[in-house]
């Protein structure tokens, strides 16, 4: 079962990695906002359905196109985890080194997906705070938020402001 877990991340981030990278390399720069918005939530609920999706003639044109003459040095598959997992019970209950492992690596994606939640919480706060202490614009469905200083950023990296001589505003 965790080898599923893992297996499923594993495809999910790469999906959302390939999405992301699409995104930075043709959509980013563009100004249609609505259309960005909608492919960014777009990708991320694709990335989170599509490794559940069996693509049977993917693991066909994959085998015959690569011409393995050796076995790889592992094989992560849902159904052999499946079987195992209805497998016979082990009788003596030793620790399993990869057992360990995957758990540590659940254990680490974890601790990363949770700190990135973190500062995105943070961010959004800081950008709340942001606006609620500043003069808006209404402009009908949207308003224009006045910053104080022309060189403060409206959207810190890393969640500080920095003015352009190196203080903090």
């Amino acid at each position: 079962m965790l080898s599923n877990i893992l297996l499923y991340l594993a495809e999910a981030s790469f999906c959302l990695a390939v999405f992301t990278l699409a995104y930075r390399l043709l959509l980013a720069r563009l100004t249609y906002f609505a259309w960005n918005r909608a492919y960014l939530l777009g990708a991320l609920a694709a990335g989170v359905v599509l490794p559940f999706v069996a693509f049977p003639g993917l693991v066909d044109f994959l085998s015959s196109s690569a011409q393995v003459t050796r076995p790889l040095p592992f094989q992560l598959n849902w159904q052999v985890a499946a079987q195992a997992a209805t497998a016979s019970v082990p009788t003596a209950a030793k620790p399993d080194i990869v057992e360990m492992a995957m758990m540590a690596l659940l254990v680490v994606y974890a601790l990363g997906a949770f700190y990135k939640l973190i500062l995105s919480v943070r961010s959004l706060r800081k950008l709340t705070q942001l606006a609620r202490r500043h003069p808006k614009t209404e402009h009908g469905p949207f308003a224009i938020v006045h910053l104080p200083a022309p060189g403060m950023p409206a959207f810190p990296s890393a969640g500080l402001c920095f003015s352009r001589r190196g203080t903090r505003p």
